[in-house]
C-alpha cells in the first residue's frame, strides 16, 4: 500500500468522524427546538444545553474538515529524513523490558490517533510532528537510535525505514 492510499484511508476515517459530529449536532439542535420553552423548574436547562451541544458539535465537525483540507496538501514525495508526509517504520522497546515491536507511523499535520488496519500490511498509526514520537523522529533518517518519552513510558526506537 502506498502513501496515497494510506492518506485516502485517513481522510475517509476523519470524514466519518466529521459526519458523525454533524449528525449529532443536528439531533441536538432538533432536541433544543423541541424542548419546552418554559423551564419546568429553575434547574431545567435542557434547551440551552442542547443548543450549546449542537453548536460545539458543529464547530468540531468544521475543524475536522479544515484539518482534512490541510492533510490533502501534504507532500508525499519520497524523503531520506522524517518529515510531514513520511511513512516511518520503527523498532521499539519499552524501558520496562517489554518485548520489541515494529510500529508504523504516518506523519501528518493532524489526524493523530487514526489507525489504519489493512490485511497484508503492517498497522500504521497517524502521528503529528508535535506528538512525543513525532518530535523525537522528525528530521531523522534510517538507522537513528534514540529514546522517546511517551505517556506509556520511555521507548527505545530505531528507525528501520522512511518512505
Amino acid at each position: 500500500m502506498d502513501k496515497g492510499e494510506l492518506l485516502a484511508k485517513v481522510i475517509v476515517d476523519l470524514l466519518k468522524t466529521a459526519d458523525t459530529f454533524t449528525n449529532s449536532s443536528r439531533s441536538a439542535r432538533q432536541a433544543s427546538i423541541e424542548a419546552p420553552s418554559k423551564m419546568e423548574s429553575r434547574y431545567d436547562s435542557t434547551k440551552s444545553e442542547q443548543d450549546w451541544l449542537s453548536h460545539e458539535l458543529a464547530v468540531a465537525s468544521n475543524e475536522i474538515r479544515q484539518k482534512i483540507a490541510a492533510i490533502r496538501e501534504v507532500d508525499l514525495s519520497p524523503s531520506q529524513t522524517v518529515r510531514e508526509g513520511s511513512l516511518v517504520f520503527v523498532g521499539t522497546e519499552r524501558d520496562d523490558g517489554d518485548k520489541a515491536t515494529k510500529e508504523g507511523y504516518f506523519v501528518l499535520p493532524s489526524g493523530s490517533g487514526v489507525v489504519i488496519h489493512e490485511e497484508n500490511f503492517p498497522e500504521v498509526t497517524v502521528i503529528t510532528p508535535k506528538s512525543p514520537m513525532g518530535k523525537a523522529i522528525m528530521g531523522m533518517s534510517v538507522g537513528f537510535c534514540g529514546e522517546v518519552k511517551t505517556p506509556g513510558g520511555i521507548q527505545r526506537v530505531v528507525i528501520e525505514s522512511v518512505e
